[in-house]
């Protein structure tokens, strides 16, 4: 299905969703309906400064295609051109070295990349009259968060999430897979098998984030959950083949320098990425992995995109909400709960839509809307008078942003890492 990067081949659309196929590169297939997948499809290049069929690029626009991929790689691993300090934003993310911070590689990364790379989709996409996309993307681009990129239009900032819905896959033969999996998982209702905060993670919101979650209706008392030292592999395989969402609110690592440093900690030790067939359930339509770094890929892989997020994906998961950075515990809590009742709601969209629903609500809400949020969700409510919210203002003040006090969550730091694999 996947076709050598430099060709031209079929690849995967869907009704309104037109696909991104890069390695470090861009291809997007445009979508004509129900016909689409057939031989006259096309295939088109995305360039920083115009998208163009594949078939008639040449020489000069390749070399002018290497310059910007040569200048998104600076931006990654080295120093910001407005920067008095060395930076990298893959370091911060990773946590590989101290004193850098996402927050601060964010705002020096996400303008350039939505000037030299998620406008131009955003424009490719309007002309497709596309609702979504899925971008497959790998390499060092692998764990930036494209959907969070912004640039300047009528004098505001705006990303991709304002215009589509957005997701991401490995490869476009598992986005395939994926697909159909979450067609066979939808005529199965819905059960939850949750764990949160287990014993040496101190995640007081994580475990908010679990109790809030099994209270909706639509598990009509399909819900099995466990946190602290319950909160195991044993316990999921108890209940697995049950479950249609998994989710995990523990802590998580990735690393995009070490290939084998991405697992999830639960009470009885890591689930490394390699492991996660082990937790490979029959009916499984989602599996949320909200810990920190959950999405972040080796930076040196060109192929496909492989993170603890991805290992779920090829285990047999429809799909996955995994995170590209160290999230907030008290914001990860707010967004996961607004994700649910969208999920689980009454227009019964997929993760991507639902994502995209919890990330702008989240980055929109402001403080009295916060406040009515809390009222009307009392385990959130108990946890924000304590330490998470505490730290959460200790951040705000850090930035020295007016704009935070009428918006807390504004900064792409607090939504911008959640990414929705597969649908």
């Amino acid at each position: 299905m996947r076709q050598p990067l430099g060709k031209t081949g079929n690849a995967i659309v869907r009704h309104g969703h037109a696909l991104c196929q890069p390695a470090d590169q861009m291809l997007l297939a445009d979508d004509r309906g129900p016909k689409s997948r057939d031989r006259s499809q096309r295939i088109w290049w995305l360039r920083h400064d115009r998208c163009m069929p594949a078939y008639r690029h040449n020489q000069d626009e390749l070399a002018r295609e290497q310059r910007l991929l040569n200048d998104a790689r600076s931006l990654l691993f080295g120093r910001f051109a407005d920067s008095p300090r060395p930076f990298s934003y893959v370091a911060a993310a990773a946590d590989e070295a101290i004193g850098y911070e996402v927050d601060f590689a964010l705002d020096h990364l996400l303008p350039w990349l939505g000037s030299n790379l998620a406008r131009p989709i955003s424009d490719l996409l309007a002309s497709l009259n596309a609702s979504g996309t899925t971008l497959i993307v790998s390499g060092p681009l692998a764990s930036v968060p494209l959907h969070a990129a912004t640039w300047q239009e009528g004098g505001h900032d705006v990303c991709l999430l304002d215009r589509f819905s957005v997701r991401y896959a490995p490869s476009a033969d598992l986005e395939r897979l994926s697909l159909a999996r979450w067609r066979q998982a939808e005529a199965v209702p819905p059960f939850l098998v949750a764990l949160g905060n287990p014993p040496g993670a101190n995640l007081p919101a994580a475990e908010a984030e679990v109790a809030e979650i099994k209270k909706h209706r639509r598990w009509a008392g399909r819900v099995r959950a466990a946190v602290g030292c319950r909160a195991t592999t044993e316990f999921i395989r108890a209940h697995l083949s049950s479950a249609t969402h998994l989710h995990l609110a523990c802590h998580g690592q990735g690393s995009p320098l070490v290939y084998d440093d991405s697992f999830v900690t639960l009470a009885d030790g890591d689930i490394r990425a390699g492991e996660t067939v082990r937790l490979a359930g029959p009916h499984l339509a989602l599996t949320v992995v909200s810990a920190c770094k959950t999405a972040i890929s080796h930076a040196e892989i060109a192929d496909e995109a492989f993170s603890i997020g991805t290992s779920f994906l090829a285990s047999g998961s429809a799909a996955v909400v995994a995170t590209l950075w160290s999230v907030n515990d008290y914001a990860t809590a707010l967004l996961m709960t607004k994700f649910y009742g969208e999920l689980l709601g009454d227009e019964k969209g997929g993760p991507s839509q639902c994502l995209r629903a919890a990330q702008t609500w989240l980055r929109d809400l402001t403080e009295p809307d916060e406040e009515a949020f809390l009222n009307a969700h009392p385990d959130l409510q108990e946890v924000a008078t304590h330490t998470a919210r505490g730290g959460l203002r200790t951040h705000r003040t850090r930035q020295q942003r007016p704009a935070l006090l009428a918006r807390p969550f504004s900064h792409p730091y607090y939504w911008g890492a959640f990414v929705a694999f597969g649908v």
